[in-house]
């Protein structure tokens, strides 16, 4: 998985309960399109049942990779080079079949993404001008007469520069009369929802809000905010996904979520004249694209010293991992590839290989591993 920068075309996938809509972006349009199932003409493409109570990854596997090729034969005049799911929940089973997925298309796309779909939320907003994320950012979707709310607000950590997505759902309100009540009940409704907070932009999505039963609210909702209308925001944040740059060169806030890393991991270096933590893995990554390995000169060390910085909090965490079973050689002489494997939101590792030193030293492989429990804040 990678977030390289987008040289053809980004495919987003849309995962629901009963299929998936899928959208594309290329270099100068201006957002990105809807891609029609061609067997119907509507927006949704058929999948077997993705809802998490019925999933069955096998039966979900197959027709997958039907309508997939299906797709992607539709797009052989643009190469695809990045593809993104998106999905309400990315369970660890849902992950590992995902990923069994793409293993078996073949695929043609040269990097892609999974991640759930407030992240494609925070893709979206942020593919917008600045001026429209400054502040809070409020997502309204109505689904089958049922308001939900998605907020893009600022995290309270202390160092760092993260963005987190607030979800709510109010199941007692009702838009079934879409006439002046309606109106009132939902002016009142965002009248509280946005109280004593700084709000720059509003975004609408649903049926219901293209019709003129909204007066007083849309008024309220236009006083010293931008308001817009949109649809497939959530296919259209997932094509937005490669166009992030690396975590390392951000200047603005980063995305936060919970199956991203909460915490950088450093490793003790040392020249002659000091040592000090170097970082090797950056918080904001989704463990299921963290795994990490560099290759390191050891000079008769018996320990390697690790360090963890919990976005969220000033507490450190230090791991020591013992090395001394590599053999002590001549000064440098020794190469070791250190790696940092994430296989779930509760287990992860570090693990230390011996590579020897070409054929002067040659490699057996040996290596240590060290399983480290739950990296999520309790």
């Amino acid at each position: 998985m990678s977030e390289a920068q987008q040289t053809d075309t980004i495919l987003g996938i849309h995962l629901c309960d009963d299929g998936f809509y899928a959208a594309c972006y290329k270099n100068g349009m201006s957002e990105a399109e809807i891609i029609p199932n061609p067997d119907t003409g509507d927006k949704k493409w058929p999948s077997a049942c993705f809802a998490e109570a019925q999933f069955d990854s096998d039966v979900f596997s197959v027709s997958m990779q039907k309508s997939l090729d299906q797709l992607f034969s539709l797009l052989q005049e643009d190469p695809v080079s990045h593809i993104t799911f998106s999905a309400g929940r990315m369970s660890e089973a849902r992950v590992s079949t995902l990923l069994g997925v793409l293993d078996g298309l073949n695929l043609r796309a040269a990097a892609y993404n999974l991640q759930e779909d407030n992240e494609s939320f925070y893709d979206f907003v942020t593919f917008q001008n600045s001026e429209l994320w400054k502040n809070e950012v409020v997502f309204f979707e109505e689904r089958d007469k049922k308001l939900y709310a998605k907020s893009l607000v600022s995290a309270a950590y202390p160092h760092e520069k993260a963005l987190q997505v607030r979800e709510r759902s109010f199941d007692a309100f009702d838009f079934a009369g879409e006439d002046s009540k309606t109106d009132e009940a939902f002016c009142a409704l965002a009248e509280q929802f946005f109280e004593k907070r700084l709000i720059s932009s509003v975004f609408l999505q649903g049926e219901t809000f293209s019709k003129s039963w909204m007066k007083r609210t849309i008024k309220f909702l236009c006083r010293g905010r931008r308001v817009f209308g949109v649809e497939d925001l959530i296919v259209k944040g997932a094509c937005y996904r490669p166009l992030r740059k690396p975590l390392a060169e951000q200047k603005t806030k980063y995305y936060m979520g919970t199956h991203q890393l909460p915490f950088h991991v450093s490793m003790r270096m040392s020249d002659e004249d000091r040592a000090e933590y170097c970082r090797l893995a950056r918080a904001g990554v989704n463990w299921y694209d963290a795994d990490f390995s560099w290759d390191f000169m050891l000079n008769d060390v018996d320990t390697l010293h690790f360090r963890t910085d919990p976005a969220w909090n000033e507490v450190q965490r230090y791991i020591d991992v013992d090395v001394s079973w590599i053999p002590h050689r001549m000064h440098l002489a020794t190469k070791a590839e250190v790696r940092l494997h994430f296989e779930g939101k509760n287990k992860w590792m570090i693990q230390v290989t011996d590579l020897g030193l070409g054929d002067l030293y040659p490699s057996e492989h040996k290596d240590t591993i060290v399983y480290l429990g739950a990296w999520q804040p309790s």
